[in-house]
């Protein structure tokens, strides 16, 4: 998928459902309203659908990213996001354990920073909670494991199934929030298989600066989908891309701005078969300045 700087560059069947809920929300401007306040309430029938596209079509026109990050907040909040559970459940054996173990292999080389303090480790967006308990066992040297998710049904289940293991603690609400009520300590900030792609850049900055303000030791280590012609390099600004129309950020750009320093940062794009082809990620491990860099090298 590619960025949308402008709604020339969406896809005509996008365009086309926007031009029809463009004329539907002149017909019921008090169904746009809701929309507008409740874009994926799973009540909405076809209008309502269609309406919500004319919606993110003006967001994308005006570079309205707060509008845009709010449609994708109430998406992740709402049932509505449990069929994407439902579906890609495989993603875990196919995505994570298949592509993305580099990056734990890298995490466990930095035991010996926090052999004197342990650290936390806080997984934004942890749905199921898979990612985070395979991360428990890879990663015995960390003292907690925090998983935060927007989706209620899936906080509580995961809940539920670690009960027994008091190491493990699952939070409902933005990360942002948590992290700020939380008591400072060494955190490894982890977000797997594109999650930073529904916060707006200004967001994310905020959360790394917060991080850093705490004066502990921190590292963040992400894997996030790009649009395939984002040039991260050249080109530092976020584009809304992609069908859910999240965000393309430039990662080690955000995190050196704020004062993390990105120490393994590796994108590529995805093959033929592999899981969301055509795609691209981007791992990167970023360190704040009480690690050194000479931990991430390979023993």
């Amino acid at each position: 998928m590619k960025v949308y700087r402008t709604t020339a560059d969406l896809p005509p069947l996008r365009r086309a459902k926007a031009q029809a809920g463009s004329l539907l929300r002149g017909l019921f401007p008090r169904l746009s309203q809701s929309v507008h306040a409740a874009p994926f309430d799973p009540a909405w029938d076809w209008r309502g659908r269609l309406i919500r596209n004319a919606h993110l079509f003006d967001a994308i026109r005006t570079r309205d990213h707060a509008t845009l990050q709010r449609y994708l907040h109430h998406f992740w909040a709402t049932g509505e996001s449990a069929g994407f559970f439902d579906r890609f459940s495989h993603r875990f054996e196919d995505l994570f354990l298949r592509h993305h173990l580099g990056l734990v292999d890298a995490l466990d080389r930095l035991a010996p920073e926090f052999a004197r303090r342990p650290p936390r480790l806080v997984e934004i967006g942890s749905g199921d909670g898979r990612v985070l308990a395979y991360l428990a066992g890879r990663l015995p040297w960390v003292a907690e494991f925090h998983g935060i998710d927007l989706n209620a049904r899936q906080i509580a289940a995961c809940r539920e199934r670690h009960a027994h293991q008091p190491a493990f603690h699952f939070h409902c609400e933005d990360a942002l929030g948590w992290l700020r009520r939380q008591p400072e300590a060494p955190t490894i900030l982890f977000a797997n298989g594109g999650v930073l792609e529904y916060l707006r850049r200004s967001q994310i900055s905020t959360l790394l600066t917060d991080l850093l303000d705490r004066g502990s030791p921190a590292v963040v280590a992400i894997t996030e989908s790009l649009a395939v012609d984002h040039d991260l390099t050249a080109d530092r600004d976020s584009y809304p891309y992609g069908l859910e129309i999240a965000f393309s950020h430039a990662y080690p750009a955000i995190a050196a701005e704020v004062g993390f320093t990105p120490h393994i940062v590796a994108d590529r794009f995805t093959q033929p078969g592999e899981e969301n082809h055509p795609n691209r990620w981007l791992q990167m491990i970023a360190l704040g300045p009480e690690i050194s860099p000479a931990s991430l090298a390979p023993r």
